[in-house]
């Protein structure tokens, strides 16, 4: 039986960093879960214990531990006390989960997952939209609004909406988006985003939204709204809806030993 080609699927489910020490652990998980579909570990085996994980992948007991518990938390694997580690699956069960650390997480979120536009246009904020910008009601905005896929298939985790200060609009390549629009405009413009603001509430998905989701009715959700500066200049807001039960989101905060 041919070996299956390795599988970007923890990367497109959790879209951490994945550089140097801090993301040795996930790594190491995606190899493990290369293994397990090439066979190593059928689904029902016992995994080897971790001082055996620990020599064949390279990494300290702590980062073997690190790198189970990730696989656990996607429904691959189940680890008791006195029995070992188990493979229940070969793909995740989970929903989209975007595990943020810096700024730096939100390129590979984007890079993880499939976009696809559904309009460009520019549009004078008022109301509510007015207040969000900051805007003075009389100069356009650049509003791009998309869908966002986790991978080739399966419905939408998302309907965004970003919205760009003029100052800062006349960016090439808008329907390419390969990278965050807030790097389109440090890279363009040659300045740097200072500052940003995020904040999570719960909504409500309904109507044309909840269409575009892909929900048969009305459900929970997740809207969250994210401010980049420019020193005290908005450049640009995103505003996101992520169904409830296709998305989660989680933030590692790390801190320094007390000494």
């Amino acid at each position: 039986m041919a070996t299956p080609p390795p599988s970007n699927t923890i990367v497109d489910v959790i879209a951490g960093t994945l550089r140097n020490q801090e993301a040795r652990h996930v790594a190491v998980a995606r190899r493990i879960h290369d293994d397990i579909l090439a066979g190593r570990w059928p689904v029902g085996s016992q995994m080897p214990p971790e001082q055996d994980l620990e020599t064949l992948y390279g990494i300290s007991r702590y980062g073997v531990r690190r790198a189970v518990d990730l696989l656990i938390s996607l429904g691959l694997v189940s680890r008791k006390q006195g029995v070992g580690t188990c493979v229940l699956a070969t793909e995740p069960k989970q929903p989209y989960s975007q595990t943020v650390t810096d700024l730096d997480d939100l390129v590979q979120y984007v890079k993880g997952t499939r976009t696809v536009h559904l309009s460009k246009e520019s549009v004078v904020p008022s109301g509510e939209l007015m207040q969000e910008l900051n805007a003075d009601g009389k100069h356009k905005w650049l509003r791009l609004v998309m869908m966002r896929f986790a991978g080739d298939s399966g419905p939408p985790i998302a309907f965004s909406q970003i919205y760009i200060n003029p100052i800062y609009a006349r960016l090439p390549d808008l329907n390419k988006l390969d990278m965050p629009i807030y790097t389109k405009i440090e890279k363009h413009y040659g300045v740097r985003i200072t500052r940003v603001e995020q904040v999570i509430t719960a909504a409500m998905i309904s109507g044309e939204q909840a269409k575009l989701l892909q929900l048969s009715k009305p459900d929970a959700g997740l809207r969250i709204v994210r401010k980049y500066f420019v020193g005290a200049v908005l450049a640009d807001v995103t505003i996101a809806l992520h169904p409830s039960t296709r998305y989660s989101y989680s933030t590692v905060f790390e801190l320094g030993s007390a000494n």
